[in-house]
């Protein structure tokens, strides 16, 4: 059940798609200071000074490593960039080009995601991997795993102790760790199993300074640190961060129907008037097609499309929600009932197809909406194009956004989501303990997130012209980037930002400091960028006081606290799976007494006692934010 719900989660992940240096600094640098405990917070105190973030001795260790190499730190263990007063580089590091000249090659284990990523079948010979060797001088071979699968080849791994020197993946919220019976995070370092980046930041300086680049999030800060100790991993930030996910709707449609322009549905009422229209005209009363597009999960995000009513539909399972200090979950409250309701009543009316129950992503359903099939769809604006040129049926198609219904047009948004920086879906990158060369290693993930490495990580392959086979962008006349016609025009027929992730990081799996933006960098991209705005209004809570998410990164659960919930959670989840999924197929009639016998039941084998323990966690970040703010 977990590795299902974890697969579903990532390809979430996959749709919702996706500075001064100084020389000579000592490493033994400033006065220890020490890191927040879990739940405190680096922001800006009541006499106006800054809490104090994670610091620890950035010393390296003396390990072996190629004399030549030519990394962050001197052989005489000085620093090549200089640090402020809590141990944090003050601006971007560019490296000195190649890292090395060293012949000793890597091992990374990579579970890939998708089938048609270019490294399944070239591995290190891709042209992007060629690039990359040839530019930083690391030598990689890769060991390409499938992601369904990747979770019993961890397990085989974890049992012999034998991995890579790079493992991909591991560590994070649905990394392979956990999932493969790991136990807690904080085990992949205490167990001597995985090495403790904390002991190696010295040799990535733009992987830290994105810490203090933003003022000491404390969301930032908790998600990079494990604990006041460790760092289990390196993975993808994200430059410009916006929802990667929204509704458009068939525009000239809605034209046709006479309806409204997209940007002034702004209700469910509204929305189920023109839904109800299309069927009728556009739709022949349901014969042709169907107006909206769910997938099996329904929502591909939690509270994409219910946000407007405080919750989430999201059926992999109940997420953490804090209402006015009290924690719960949706697809338990009343509020999710009624939002049940609502969807089941479009399903039995016919304004949902469907077939919504064998649809992963959108892709899934490629032939419907691109066979004028469907007209109300939740997409990454880089499918927008495709949509567009690809249609069979209708060659003026036009996809336009739209804001997320609500229940009325001035909604208070308050199931809504943090502006996240750090994605920690996937789990980046964790090095083995056992590494033949950590600190290159590390400083070969830290690349990436520098100026030089974040240009050839999110935009790919330069070419000397737009044409250049198997380039995917070029420089105009005045300086502009721009993706290439082999890009845009793909033989897939893939949208820009899935075509990408054949040659470059996946850029929510891998270490990067990933400029999304990148994949709109054509003829018409700023229509598509202006998507990602619009869907910002509805998307992030105005304000995040009231707030019904969970604060993830700050608010965290002990050992013991994760030990605990570890025990029950898989069996709550299958009963979960089993019953929920009940209602939506007519097995159990969606009434009050039913469900409230759900509910009840649910919270008897196991969500009871998850509440309690969430609720402690809360209190205790919540306490210790009043004494950091007093």
């Amino acid at each position: 059940m977990k590795k299902t719900i974890a697969l579903l989660l990532v390809l979430c992940m996959v749709f919702a798609l996706f500075a001064s240096c100084g020389k000579g600094t000592k490493t033994e640098g400033p006065p220890a200071t020490n890191a927040p405990a879990s739940g405190e917070q680096g922001t800006e105190n009541a006499s106006g000074e800054t809490p104090a973030a994670p610091a620890v001795d950035i010393t390296p260790e003396e390990l072996p490593h190629a004399g030549d190499d030519n990394l962050a730190v001197n052989a005489d263990g000085t620093l090549k960039y200089d640090i402020d007063e809590k141990g944090y580089p003050l601006g971007w590091y560019e490296y000195e080009l190649p890292l090395t000249t060293s012949d000793e090659t890597l091992v990374y284990w990579d579970p890939t995601l998708m089938p048609f990523q270019v490294v399944n079948t070239e591995g290190a010979n891709g042209l992007y991997q060629t690039t990359l060797r040839n530019t930083t001088g690391v030598n990689i071979e890769y060991q390409t795993v499938d992601f369904a699968g990747a979770q019993q080849a961890f397990s085989v791994i974890l049992a012999s102790n034998d991995f890579t020197d790079i493992m991909g993946s591991v560590s994070g919220p649905f990394g392979m760790w956990a999932l493969a019976g790991g136990g807690v995070l904080s085990d992949m370092i205490d167990q001597g199993f995985f090495a403790n980046i904390a002991d190696y930041r010295a040799y990535a300086p733009n992987f830290m300074y994105q810490i203090p680049r933003f003022d000491y999030d404390p969301e930032l800060i908790n998600a990079v640190w494990l604990n006041e100790e460790m760092i289990t991993n390196m993975g993808p930030y994200i430059e410009n961060p916006l929802p990667g996910t929204g509704y458009c709707i068939r525009a000239d449609w809605l034209e046709q129907i006479g309806s409204v322009k997209p940007t002034e549905l702004r209700t469910y009422d509204q929305l189920y008037d023109v839904a109800t229209q299309m069927k009728n005209e556009i739709f022949n009363g349901g014969t042709t097609g169907y107006p909206f597009f769910f997938a099996q999960a329904v929502e591909l995000t939690s509270g994409l499309f219910f946000g407007g009513m405080n919750t989430g539909l999201a059926k992999t399972a109940p997420a953490v929600k804090v209402v006015d200090g009290k924690v719960g979950f949706t697809l338990t409250q009343e509020v999710d009932y009624q939002a049940l309701e609502l969807f089941l009543k479009w399903l039995d009316e016919g304004l949902i197809d469907p077939d919504y129950t064998t649809y992963t992503t959108t892709d899934v359903a490629k032939s419907k909406l691109l066979g004028d099939g469907l007209a109300i769809v939740p997409i990454n604006p880089g499918e927008i194009q495709g949509l567009e040129l690809y249609n069979t049926v209708t060659p003026t198609a036009k996809w336009e956004p739209m804001h997320s219904p609500a229940l009325t047009e001035n909604w208070d948004w308050k199931y809504a989501h943090s502006q996240g920086r750090y994605s920690y879906v996937g789990g980046g990158w964790a090095f083995a303990k056992s590494g033949k060369n950590i600190p290159l290693a590390v400083s070969y993930a830290d690349w990436f997130y520098s100026d030089n490495g974040s240009l050839i990580g999110s935009y790919g392959i330069e070419g000397e012209a737009y044409d250049t086979p198997r380039s995917t962008y070029y420089y105009t006349d005045d300086g502009s980037i721009m993706k290439t016609d082999w890009v845009i025009n793909n033989d897939q027929q893939q949208a820009v930002a899935w075509f990408m992730f054949s040659y470059q990081q996946v850029s929510f799996l891998e270490p990067i400091r990933h400029i999304h933006l990148a994949n709109y960098a054509m003829e018409g991209g700023q229509r598509l960028v202006d998507a990602f705005y619009l869907w910002a209004e509805d998307y992030y809570a105005p304000n995040p006081d009231t707030k019904y998410d969970w604060p993830s990164a700050s608010a965290k659960t002990t050992s013991e606290q994760q030990a605990d919930l570890n025990t029950f959670m898989t069996d709550t989840g299958t009963w979960f799976s089993e019953n929920y999924g009940l209602f939506f197929d007519g097995s159990v009639e969606l009434n009050q007494a039913n469900w409230d016998a759900y509910v009840t039941e649910l919270y008897n084998q196991g969500y009871q006692r998850y509440q309690d323990i969430m609720q402690l966690v809360y209190d205790d970040y919540m306490a210790k934010r009043a004494e950091q703010l007093a």
